[in-house]
């Protein structure tokens, strides 16, 4: 698939970014891809191929654009150690709600100025840390028509901003998929999850991937299942069906 670094410039600095899209002159209906944790690596441009080569103008950002260009995390560094919980912790402290939104709303308006992607609705899909980025974007741009959460992390706080709550607000249709074996996921909260989005009046589907770890969708994650990726492929594209690709 024709592959196009951008650069995307905004208030807290410029926002290094790959588009992914089929071959020919489009446009195609428009998906912003925020990857987990690791940000945006090899296992992403696999994702984002595929999905472009089903019709779609796919952006794939580095949303720790404001620590430098991608990687900004090592790569390399091993699972579970203290360095690399550090590590992630200071990644996160770079991105609250307020960013979320702010850059969701640049990347969405991006995405949509691209010369590639339709006019019509976008869609926001995120992985991991992102689950809850994708929500907050979606939040800020009233033409997102679905969004997709996989093995999310954060979803289920205390706060009034919480991304359950914020979900339930909602427009699009959205779709989660937790992974059965993963803790960080609040299993005893995931009926609160289902309440809010009911008494919101949301269009979703929230499902639990049996024997599925966290990152289960990512290639190259230590968790990752072909079973359980190609499960999270095929229900990403049955959410994006209706948004114009034919």
């Amino acid at each position: 698939m024709p592959t196009l670094p951008i650069e995307i410039r905004g208030p807290a600095g410029t926002i290094d970014c790959f588009h992914y899209r089929p071959e020919g002159s489009g446009p195609w209906p428009g998906v912003l891809m925020l990857p987990d944790i690791m940000g945006p690596r090899p296992a992403f441009a696999t994702l984002a191929e595929r999905l472009a080569g089903e019709g779609y103008s796919v952006l794939v950002p580095n949303q720790f654009y404001r620590l430098g260009k991608a990687p900004v995390p090592d790569l390399n560094a091993p699972p579970g150690t203290p360095d690399t919980r550090k590590m992630m912790r200071d990644l996160l402290a770079t991105l609250g709600p307020r960013e979320m939104r702010s850059d969701g709303r640049l990347l969405c308006e991006a995405l949509l100025n691209l010369t590639a992607t339709a006019r019509g609705p976008i869609a926001v899909v995120g992985y991991c840390m992102s689950g809850q980025y994708a929500i907050y974007a979606a939040e800020q741009c009233d033409i997102v028509a679905a969004v997709a959460s996989f093995h999310g992390g954060f979803l289920i706080r205390d706060d009034e901003d919480s991304p359950h709550r914020v979900a339930a607000k909602l427009k699009a249709r959205l779709y989660f998929a937790h992974a059965d074996q993963d803790p960080s996921i609040p299993f005893d909260r995931l009926d609160e999850l289902r309440a809010n989005l009911e008494a919101g009046g949301v269009e979703f589907v929230s499902e639990v991937y049996e024997g599925a770890g966290h990152g289960f969708a990512v290639p190259g994650h230590r968790a990752y299942t072909e079973r359980d990726s190609e499960r999270h492929f095929k229900a990403l594209l049955s959410l994006l069906s209706d948004m114009g690709r034919h």
